[in-house]
């Protein structure tokens, strides 16, 4: 009777680009996005330039949709940007407490 047995090597340390990156596959020399990069990031350019659409604000910072949500959703629920919608799936992100003009 054959029995299937499957053989793992263990490797203390890799060393492969993806795993140096912690994960993420970005060129050398870039700096870690961290979730604290993003926000900053985020809430600069709400300053600056005002509220933005979900993709705006994709497309203004550069970084990936699914970054600009989740920081979103932190920024909001630490109550620093607020949430409008302004058509069905799309919303509108803005600084609490700061007038632009």
């Amino acid at each position: 009777m054959h029995t299937y047995r499957q053989v793992h090597t263990y490797l203390p340390h890799c060393f492969s680009p993806f795993c140096l990156h912690g994960g993420t596959m970005r060129p050398h020399g870039q700096p870690r996005t961290t979730p604290q990069t993003v926000d900053r990031r985020m809430l600069g350019v709400l300053k600056n330039k005002g509220a933005q659409s979900m993709d705006g604000l994709s497309t203004l910072t550069g970084i990936g949709w699914e970054q600009v949500f989740m920081s979103v959703d932190r920024l909001s629920r630490m109550g620093k940007v607020s949430i409008t919608p302004i058509r069905p799936f799309e919303y509108r992100i803005s600084l609490i407490g700061l007038l632009r003009h």
